[in-house]
């Protein structure tokens, strides 16, 4: 069940996580709540997960009876952890075991996909995983019916491809796009992780007024939290540089 917490995850302070992902893979969720540095930052870090995250194949503990949800909150922490292959396998369970089912094909697959590529230095592949999320892209998955959390994950991750490819006007129009549906991400940390990188896509696309505004608007909503937040902390460096 989701729980609430005083900061961390990458998100704003009294956000959610799920207990279920953090006791899937402990360690790729730890890495999800720092961010990396330079232009490629994002709320999870990509990067080793390190050891003793698991018990099966994958390197989670995810068990045969683990439904959909669970699976894919796991998949996607080691996507954005790096962890390509392990990513990859949790994809492929679910598109085995759920093959008619709407949004495991057309949400959950594609996005632990495009990680994957995304971690193998593949962007554009990455975004043609997420070609097969376009029409779905506004509706509630079942992670977010029933937990809470992860809508509109698919954009963000199309976003960070963008990013990756250096076409910053195309990532600020995926980030906005997010951000355009406060209904959807209402207490998801994939907020602060959008608003975030709204600030690089805006620099990338090449218009320094709008990276500066978006890192204050950052900065405002953030004045509260916890000073040593590692994304709150990124986010006064990139100030300073702005």
């Amino acid at each position: 069940q989701p729980i609430h917490y005083g900061g961390g995850c990458g998100g704003q302070p009294g956000e959610r996580r799920n207990r279920d992902c953090s006791e899937a893979c402990p360690s790729a969720c730890r890495r999800a709540r720092r961010p990396h540095g330079g232009s490629e930052s994002r709320f999870p870090q990509r990067g080793r997960t390190g050891q003793g995250c698991g018990t099966d194949r994958t390197g989670c503990r995810v068990t045969g009876r683990t439904g959909r949800d669970v699976s894919y909150a796991a998949g996607f922490a080691l996507g954005l952890a790096g962890e390509a292959s392990r990513a990859e396998a949790l994809a492929a369970k679910l598109d085995k075991a759920y093959p008619e089912d709407t949004q495991v094909q057309a949400t959950y697959v594609p996005t632990l996909r495009a990680l994957a590529a995304l971690s193998r230095n593949d962007p554009r592949a990455a975004i043609e995983f997420l070609e097969a999320n376009r029409r779905y892209e506004l509706g509630i998955p079942p992670l977010a019916f029933n937990h809470y959390y992860g809508n509109l994950y698919p954009v963000y991750v199309r976003g960070l491809a963008y990013l990756a490819l250096k076409q910053g006007s195309e990532a600020v129009g995926e980030f906005k796009r997010l951000l355009d549906h406060p209904s959807h991400y209402a207490g998801d940390p994939v907020e602060a992780a959008a608003r975030f990188q709204l600030v690089r896509a805006w620099l990338a696309a090449g218009n320094r007024e709008e990276a500066k505004k978006a890192n204050r608007e950052f900065l405002l909503m953030w004045k509260n939290a916890s000073p040593d937040l590692p994304l709150l902390k990124q986010a006064k460096i990139d100030s300073g540089r702005l």
